[in-house]
């Protein structure tokens, strides 16, 4: 309910901003640590009513709000930022009308949807859960009347019910459901069904705890189940509250033919006392990270296909703890951030009773401790009645690396020469160091921003250096201007990718070519690319060579076709390249008139987890959009032997 809240504040703020920026959270999964984390984007609302969304310098989502009278679509993670849609029609007076559905990454989501009448649901719906991404595809199926839900509605999971239950006529829960947690992925299936934890709630509809309760943390997952036990009156905690860790339970970890057994763990960590009527203790807070890596240190190939992996593990754990005191319900006076056993932060709350934080405060980062080499990043600085001002410091296991400064009138806005660091620096297997330098004038960056990797630039061609980065216009409304060269995605030792072209006025214009090197010492080679249109609302036109949203130096795909108006048309080429050779493996039609911009006929498609170990493609047939028929799956080897292109 927070981020719903948070995004609805946003968005009415936007209204009275013809162009504005916004920071906002949203779930994001570290590809490195397996954990769900939340990360910054950036929504800027434009003067001709368009939403770009935003991350590390790199455009994630443009779209133009055509629906003034609603505000628009609230996205709970990052990939729903960048995959997500919803195609229908408007009436004339800006209302939604007849059929509506969703596409995922361009694809339409097979029988997802429902029709509107004059903006509102009715009938029968499918629609996605509210966290909807690639590892929680759970559907909600149920009816609408006068756009509220009526009656049996039903959690499905991979085409099976999970859950669910009844709403009433005045679309509220009633009687017996099987609810899944705003979390639910892959390896966090927690429903109220399976008993870990729960509680009850009194009988007079008001939805207070009352009794004793089981409850998780917020990062409740298959392999960190931390469990909080106590007993609320009128919806407060009260009396002795225990918190639970059982750090790993015995598990297989498959992938590649080898196996990973860890062995199980209960230990309790923590006690927490509150004297009822007293409302008055010393608490202890405990985050637990445990992280194992198994690195592969020699593949040996044996005949048909199989391989033995020879591996060693690594253990990697950081323990954060919170030690202060709270009164009546607040943070008061000093309180200490540990870390195994070590102070690495902390700062002091006033004393009123109000939660504000005063004076020298040394903070961490979301991701601090994530990461098989643990990201260690603090940042230090002042508050003033709750709000940063003056110099803050940015440090790595104590080592300056960024930082600026806040105005000090406690509008927490930065001014000034900032260095800046990306959502991921410092996590992952071989770390990615990306910082981002300039100037903030009245919060708004403006003037040269450079991006380095490193402490070092981005782009080296033909024995000339041109730092990442480009230049934003010195009026202060943060709109990129002229050449920039910019981060594809997420960039680190094995997806070294950049954008190198022309902003006009915020809007991508001419050529833009994506560049890649397998090697930190290598040059940078073009690998792909292709023409926004000068003149239209900067769409795509014309030939391009995109990359998979999964490419990397083990998964080298390309996609080879044309534009026309901002969407795919015609034939389009599915490439791999390894060891700098390309092979076509599939490929397929999209729509050229009509329905524009939809697959239709026979393809063959790679699978979401093809790499150099993994090289399944599958075919089958599409009709304006949707899968339809029978699809096969196929392995076509090492070698590319009979591959039959479609």
């Amino acid at each position: 309910m927070k981020q719903q809240t948070q995004c609805i504040t946003i968005c009415q703020q936007s209204k009275n901003n013809k162009q504005s920026n916004r920071e906002y959270q949203v779930n994001s999964l570290n590809e490195i640590t397996y954990l769900l984390s939340k990360t910054k984007i950036e929504i800027q609302y434009t003067d001709d009513n368009k939403i770009i969304y935003s991350q590390d310098e790199v455009i994630l989502r443009e779209e133009q709000n055509l629906d003034n009278l609603h505000i628009p679509e609230i996205f709970i993670n990052i990939e729903q930022v960048r995959y997500l849609q919803w195609e229908g029609e408007y009436s004339q007076n800006q209302k939604k009308i007849g059929k509506w559905f969703n596409k995922w990454n361009g694809e339409a989501l097979e029988e997802v949807g429902g029709y509107y009448q004059n903006g509102e649901k009715k009938g029968l719906w499918k629609e996605i859960f509210k966290n909807y991404w690639s590892q929680a595809q759970v559907l909600e199926i149920g009816e609408y009347v006068d756009n509220q839900k009526i009656g049996i509605w039903k959690y499905q999971y991979h085409e099976k019910t999970i859950g669910g239950g009844s709403y009433n006529r005045k679309g509220q829960k009633n009687g017996k459901w099987i609810d899944l947690s705003d979390e639910f992925w892959d390896h966090s299936q927690v429903t109220n069904n399976q008993w870990i934890g729960g509680g009850s709630y009194d009988e007079g509809g008001s939805g207070i705890k009352i009794g004793k309760w089981v409850e998780l943390s917020e990062r409740f997952t298959n392999s960190s189940k931390i469990t909080f036990i106590g007993e609320y009156k009128k919806d407060k905690k009260v009396g002795k509250w225990d918190i639970f860790l059982r750090e790993l339970e015995m598990q297989n970890y498959r992938g590649n033919e080898f196996i990973v057994v860890v062995d199980s763990m209960k230990k309790k960590v923590m006690r927490l006392r509150l004297e009822y009527g007293l409302n008055n203790a010393r608490i202890i807070e405990k985050h637990q990270r445990l992280f194992i890596m198994e690195f592969i240190n020699l593949v040996i190939g044996l005949e048909d296909g199989i391989y033995i992996f020879v591996v060693s593990r690594q253990v990697y754990s950081s323990q954060i703890t919170y030690i202060g005191q709270y009164e009546n319900g607040k943070k008061i006076g000093r309180w200490d951030i540990v870390d195994m056993g070590s102070n690495v932060g902390g700062g002091s709350y006033d004393d009123e009773w109000n939660g504000i934080k005063l004076g020298r405060w040394i903070e961490l980062s979301n991701n601090f401790g994530n990461g098989i080499k643990q990201s260690k990043i603090t940042y230090a600085g002042d508050y003033k009645y709750g709000k940063k001002i003056g110099r803050w410091d940015i440090k790595h296991d104590g080592k300056d690396i960024g930082g600026g400064s806040y105005d000090e009138r406690g509008d927490e806005i930065k001014i000034g020469r900032w260095v800046e660091l990306s959502n991921t620096y410092g996590n992952g297997i071989k770390q990615s160091k990306i910082t981002y330098t300039g100037k903030y004038k009245q919060g708004k960056k403006v003037g040269r921003w450079n991006i380095q990797n490193n402490g070092k630039d981005m782009q080296k061609r033909n024995q000339q250096i041109f730092s990442g980065g480009g230049s934003y216009n010195e009026e202060g409304y943060e709109i990129k201007i002229g050449r920039w060269v910019e981060l594809w995605k997420l960039f680190y030792m094995y997806q070294q990718v950049i954008w190198d072209g022309e902003y006009n006025y915020g809007k991508k214009v001419g050529r833009w070519d994506l560049l890649y090197k397998e090697k930190s010492y290598e040059q940078f080679q073009k690998i792909g690319g292709g023409f926004y249109d000068e003149r239209n609302n900067a769409d795509k036109i014309g030939n391009w060579i995109e990359l998979s949203d999964n490419f990397s130096d083990m998964s080298q795909l390309t996609y080879n076709g044309e534009y026309k108006n901002g969407k795919k048309c015609g034939r389009w080429e599915i490439y791999y390249r390894k060891q700098g050779k390309y092979q076509q493996i599939g490929g397929g039609h999209y729509n050229n008139e009509g329905n524009q911009g939809t697959k239709n006929g026979k393809w063959a498609e790679v699978k979401d987890e093809f790499s150099d170990w993994n090289q399944y493609i599958c075919k089958g047939e599409y009709q304006n959009g949707k899968k339809i028929g029978t699809w096969e799956d196929e392995d076509i080897g090492e070698d590319f032997k009979h591959i039959e292109i479609i």
